[in-house]
């Protein structure tokens, strides 16, 4: 009679050896980085960029202004969403299929422990802001 041990070491050996992942390609050299956009003006204090590939052009939010920024490939700052609602844009997400830019928004006052404040979600045209 065989020793159900060896037999069980076996089956387990092969089968290791042939679901063995295939061994990786050489590593081929990194892609060069893009282009670096850099801000054309400081203060807003960006959280969260988007891509808004419909309309080819960067978002992003601000802590400090609330305000939704497009980012220029030039580095221009420009407002796209002026809201008195928005007081601190703590991220946003660009849904293209339905057109729209939802943006997650907080007083800054929370951060800070200073008491209550709002949150908010803010559900913007895309397109037209």
């Amino acid at each position: 009679m065989r020793d159900p041990f060896i037999v069980f070491a076996g089956v387990c050996v092969a089968l290791t050896a042939a679901c063995s992942p295939e061994p990786e390609p050489p590593a081929t050299p990194a892609a060069p980085l893009g282009q670096v956009i850099t801000a054309g003006r400081g203060g807003f204090v960006p959280e969260g960029v988007e891509y808004d590939q419909a309309n080819g052009r960067f978002l992003t939010g601000s802590i400090a202004e609330g305000t939704i920024f497009t980012i220029g490939r030039d580095g221009s700052v420009v407002p796209f969403v002026r809201d008195a609602d928005l007081k601190s844009s703590v991220g946003i997400e660009a849904d293209e299929p339905r057109d729209r830019l939802l943006v997650a928004n907080s007083d800054a006052v929370v951060f800070g422990g200073g008491g209550a404040g709002q949150a908010k979600l803010g559900v913007y045209n895309l397109t037209t802001g």
